[in-house]
């Protein structure tokens, strides 16, 4: 009778560990919560039948396993929190219903459950969303130091491509502007995106226009695509490739487990890249596990350098020059303000590793296959003493765009002045 009730709230308790993980995966008390259960439950089954005893230490020692690969992701993640949730109280009814020798194969089956459902639901998360009800909290924080924004800003878009300002009657030749939200212009008006200042500084009545074919989400990868659908390239045009912050970010959602491992974990992948280095063992086994490069995201470096090169490829077809620029964030940022740094830190660090060790490759590759911008690190602090212009990592506000277009313009004004 006695062994019954006490195997009867063993179960419970291993399905309510489960649940402290999710829990823990949200709030980030995944060791605490997990070590102090562990040491009460053991100290509380010493005197009990092996049977429930093993059942306990069999359960306990694989939630806290199973912690150190589910580490907090951020408080924007409560759909990845629910699902171990409720997998855990379905894994705590099973058990009461299952013999106490199958708990132990029962636990493993859970424990990869939760493993694998946390890797699809990790693939299909956005690691910066969720984050803007944050930042709005922040802005009111930092009245002084926050940038200015519009709540509505005027947004014109016609057969999908951004209204720019100031665009000459007639022209003959074009810059053709790709890129992501940062290039559509998210949270500014028409006239304030940076492809509009361009716009304005190579003049409403000369010979170019400016055409805006930012798209919200957009990386390299539709670069191409986009240019062949819906611009019309000509000879002595100029096509502007405007990339960096969505690849970084767009990287995070491929991670494979070994990747996610050893972002996380720094001293883990400085053994690693040592051991690789030494080991041809340890090489294949990383292949093998889709990791194949112990550092952050090779296949994205791959692809950028890619989708580059066909891009270039299909510019110089045209007749055109392709004008690469790598798009600031407060990650190449070299000094920032207090309101930056809370800013930056409600974002995961896994999305400052990807930038910081994605960009030097972004350069390398732009370098490669284009005329190549990269803003100046600190060039926005200069703005503005002491207003930021960043709205998050990535989007500035109007001040911040008018910096990008004059900086833009000062690049391409050699190849326009060229073209007759």
């Amino acid at each position: 009778m006695w062994s019954r009730v006490i195997n009867f709230l063993l179960s419970i308790g291993a399905g309510l560990s489960w649940a402290v993980v999710g829990v823990g995966i949200v709030g980030g008390l995944v060791w605490p919560l997990l070590i102090t259960s562990s040491l009460f439950v053991f100290k509380q089954v010493d005197s009990v039948a092996d049977g429930p005893k093993r059942v306990a230490r069999s359960v306990f020692p694989l939630a806290v396993i199973a912690s150190v690969f589910l580490q907090p992701r951020g408080s924007d993640s409560p759909y990845v929190s629910a699902m171990l949730v409720v997998v855990s109280l379905a894994s705590a009814t099973l058990r009461l219903k299952l013999h106490t020798q199958r708990l132990v194969s029962v636990n493993i089956l859970v424990a990869l459950v939760l493993l694998v459902g946390g890797d699809v639901v990790w693939s299909m998360a956005d690691p910066i969303e969720g984050v803007a009800a944050q930042v709005e909290s922040l802005r009111s924080r930092y009245p002084k130091t926050t940038p200015i924004i519009e709540r509505d800003p005027l947004t014109n878009v016609e057969a999908g491509i951004r209204r720019t300002c100031c665009q000459p009657q007639a022209w003959s030749h074009t810059v053709w502007a790709l890129g992501g939200s940062t290039t559509f212009g998210e949270l500014v008006r028409d006239d304030e995106t940076w492809p509009s200042r361009l716009q304005v500084l190579l003049g409403a009545t000369g010979d170019w226009r400016v055409i805006n074919l930012g798209v919200r989400g957009m990386t390299t990868r539709r670069f191409l695509r986009r240019m062949e659908v819906d611009a019309e390239v000509q000879p002595g045009d100029v096509v502007i490739a405007y990339f960096g912050v969505n690849e970084a970010a767009s990287s995070l959602s491929s991670l494979g487990f070994v990747d996610r491992q050893l972002m996380k974990f720094q001293v883990l992948n400085a053994g690693v890249s040592w051991l690789s280095g030494r080991s041809r063992l340890t090489t294949t086994l990383l292949q093998l596990s889709g990791k194949g490069f112990p550092t952050v995201q090779s296949a994205v470096e791959r692809e950028v350098d890619r989708n580059l090169a066909d891009l270039a490829i299909a510019t110089r077809r045209r007749g055109a020059t392709l004008v690469t620029v790598l798009q600031p964030n407060l990650y190449t940022e070299s000094t920032l303000s207090d309101y930056e740094k809370d800013l930056l830190g409600l974002y995961e660090p896994m999305l400052q590793t990807a930038v910081l060790e994605l960009y030097p490759s972004f350069w390398a590759h732009a370098q490669r296959h284009g005329t190549a911008l990269r803003l100046d690190e600190g060039a926005f602090r200069r703005v503005d003493s002491e207003r930021s212009v960043y709205v998050d990592w990535a989007h500035m506000s109007a001040r911040g765009y008018e910096v990008v277009g004059a900086r833009v313009y000062q690049h391409v004004r050699r190849i326009t002045d060229g073209v007759g």
